[in-house]
């Protein structure tokens, strides 16, 4: 029965968000496949407002029951016409993909540290409490993080249930509607172009975080560049024609820059990028200056909002971690001597060019350059501007990275991190090289040709993939380890361990801040002290708490400490310390 009321419930989802497709699609005459990853991003605009205007539920509901309306609206004016739309390749792959994504993440749960430090910890409280975070949610440690995704995730659990697997499926489902894009280049050939583009969305899925994490290091890029896939194709592109709705199709922009912004920080990468294009139209296309304009300030406009927002909600929002406020940049700028600084920017140097995947990335790259040679020399010129923008935003990319550890991490971690980061950019490039790819296949003409460079092509991509991954990793694979996590959930049920306490943990691993964030998400509370003991120093000043929960319950100092303050102890689980 609860399946079914949640199919039932994620069905009605899909209902009103065809109502808003259907009638964004009739109304401004954005290219289909683009539709639902623009409104979402109208979506994730309108809840980031209301969230800062505390009407968090108010607008879930509002937009729910708007697309609904709008649905049924659609059908009673044009009938089975309207449902003309959803009939498309990348309608099709959009609903295949999210059922399939369903069927893989149910039941699944959050097991990585960056879930229950951030990014499963802020859609939890914003679901117990139907609002931001602020100084009534002490959990939250990053307070300046903005909550672009969280807000989608928000809306989608708030429809279709408050489970783990379902904030899931709601980061896939924005994964996928940022995907469905590539179809736009699909002009000939549909099956074998089709084939393509899954097994580069199963790629893109699987290199970097994969399903069962809410770490937004792959929907970031896949957002903000189709985010820039937006801005060339409906803003620059026909701004320098000159043709109808530009303005119409600038103004669209808004909400998607919002949304690349808003999902992380490192956003502003992917809207700097788009501005350049905003101001080459501002410069050399005067009638569409106001709205170029408008566009280019929105980002900068939302960003002071959302600083005022956390000032006030915060005690101190512009000093905590990752703020991208003056405040942070020269604490964290004070604390680094020039040695230090010159040893991240050699670190990161090398690091840059040690990556399998930036090799096979390379290889992939000098590939269709020698496709490009053999069947469509016309396209020298395309390649050669597709490769400046590959070179461009990497270097670029790493210069910013290079930044953050300068103005925003501590000096102790070094390039900590890295690795992940790096993986978040080459998910930006792979996706540029599949407009690419798909962009040569539309452009040949012969039957006998295109055989040819659609083998060559996929090979080049299926050895880009083995080399990347390691081995042919695929989307049903999910990952990491919920043994501790396990432990703690089931010993908070077994025990009936109430939340909003105090507790100690005594942890088997020596990485005892896992359990540590673990505790905060599970119990909901501050108050959490994990140790792990490997020494009769690290018994003394242990503070009080109301709850002690012993994982290392064969480590004999813990059992002598145990004995000693709890003589009755029978190497149970859980003490009650009252």
């Amino acid at each position: 029965m609860d399946y079914i009321l949640l199919a039932l419930r994620l069905l009605l989802l899909f209902i009103s968000n065809a109502g808003f497709w259907s009638f964004a699609y009739r109304k401004t005459g954005i290219r289909s496949a683009f539709i639902p990853v623009f409104t979402a991003a109208c979506q994730i605009f309108v809840l980031f407002f209301a969230g800062i205007f505390n009407i968090l539920s108010i607008a879930a509901a509002v937009i729910f029951i708007s697309g609904l309306v709008l649905f049924f609206l659609s059908l009673r004016r044009e009938g089975r016409a309207a449902l003309g739309i959803f009939a498309l390749p990348e309608y099709i792959f959009c609903f295949a993909g999210v059922i399939l994504c369903a069927f893989i993440l149910n039941g699944a749960v959050l097991n990585n540290y960056d879930n229950f430090s951030h990014w499963g910890l802020v859609i939890k409280q914003m679901l117990m409490t139907d609002s931001f975070p602020s100084f009534h949610t002490p959990v939250i440690e990053y307070a300046a993080y903005p909550l672009g995704a969280s807000s989608y995730i928000y809306y989608f659990a708030r429809i279709v249930g408050n489970q783990e697997w379902i904030y899931m499926l709601a980061q896939a489902s924005l994964q996928i509607f940022c995907l469905m894009p590539l179809f736009s280049l699909v002009k000939k050939h549909r099956a074998l172009s089709c084939i393509l583009i899954i097994l580069l969305s199963n790629y893109l899925f699987v290199s970097g975080v994969v399903m069962n994490d809410l770490s937004v290091d792959t929907l970031l890029p896949l957002f903000g560049m189709c985010t820039l896939f937006f801005a060339y194709t409906h803003c620059l592109t026909p701004a320098l024609k000159g043709e109808e709705k530009t303005d119409l199709y600038i103004y669209c922009l808004i909400p998607m820059l919002a949304g690349a912004w808003t999902i992380k920080n490192a956003g502003i990468f992917y809207v700097a990028l788009a501005a350049v294009m905003l101001l080459i139209i501002f410069f050399k296309c005067r009638k569409y200056r106001r709205s170029a304009a408008v566009c280019f300030a929105s980002p900068f406009i939302m960003y002071l909002l959302w600083k005022k927002h956390c000032d006030y909600v915060f005690v101190n929002a512009a000093g905590s971690m990752h703020a991208m406020t003056p405040e942070n940049y020269l604490w964290q700028l004070k604390e680094k001597t020039a040695e230090d600084i010159s040893n991240l920017a050699s670190s990161l140097f090398e690091f840059s060019f040690i990556s399998p995947t930036f090799w096979a990335l390379l290889a992939m790259l000098v590939i269709m350059g020698i496709v490009v040679f053999i069947f469509n020399r016309n396209l020298k010129k395309d390649y050669f501007k597709f490769l400046a923008i590959e070179a461009g935003v990497y270097i670029l990319y790493m210069i910013g990275l290079l930044g953050m550890y300068i103005f925003s991490m501590p000096t102790y971690g070094g390039i900590a991190g890295a690795e992940r980061y790096q993986m978040s950019v080459f998910t930006a490039l792979v996706y540029l090289c599949g407009i690419f790819m798909l962009y040569l296949l539309s452009e040949i003409e012969s039957r006998k040709a295109f055989a040819g460079v659609y083998a060559i092509v996929l090979a080049a991509f299926i050895v880009f993939w083995n080399v990347s991954c390691g081995g042919f990793a695929h989307i049903f694979t999910l990952t990491g380890d919920t043994t501790e996590r396990m432990w703690l959930q089931n010993a908070k049920e077994e025990y009936d361990i109430p939340e909003e306490s105090s507790y100690l943990i005594f942890t088997e691993s020596p990485e005892n801040s896992y359990l540590f964030y673990v505790g905060k998400y599970l119990f909901n509370s501050c108050e959490i002290t994990s140790l792990h003991i490997t020494s009769p120093e690290a018994l003394e000043d242990i503070p009080q708490r109301e709850y002690i929960l012993v994982q290392d319950t064969e480590n004999e100092l813990v059992q002598q400490w145990l004995h000693e303050n709890f003589p009755d102890w029978q190497g149970d689980e859980l003490i009650i310390n009252r």
